[in-house]
Formats: structure tokens, C-alpha cells, sequence
């Protein structure tokens, strides 16, 4: 028997995942469901950082 994979089901502004960019400066993400998604860019100078 084969498993599949549950439906994940996303609220409109939520986010649903977070990508770091490779040297070149590009993003790659797998398994999203059909629909319009966009990506927002986070600076690194805005990032909270742990200090």
C-alpha cells in the first residue's frame, strides 16, 4: 500500500517557508500545492539577531 502525502491547506499571508538563497543569489522550493503564492525578500540587516 502506498502512503500519501496529507494535504496541507494554507491561510491567505501566511507563510510557508522560509528559502535561503545559494551563492548566485537563487531560491528553490519543492512540494507546494497548486495556487499563487509570492516571495518577500528579508534584508539581512533587518533580521533579529541573537546577540
Amino acid at each position: 500500500m502506498t502512503k500519501r502525502k496529507r494535504k496541507e491547506y494554507y491561510q491567505a499571508g501566511e507563510q510557508v517557508a522560509t528559502l535561503p538563497t545559494d551563492k548566485e543569489g537563487k531560491a528553490k522550493i519543492e512540494d507546494l500545492y497548486l495556487g499563487e503564492y509570492f516571495a518577500k525578500e528579508i534584508p539581512p540587516s533587518s533580521r533579529v539577531s541573537g546577540r
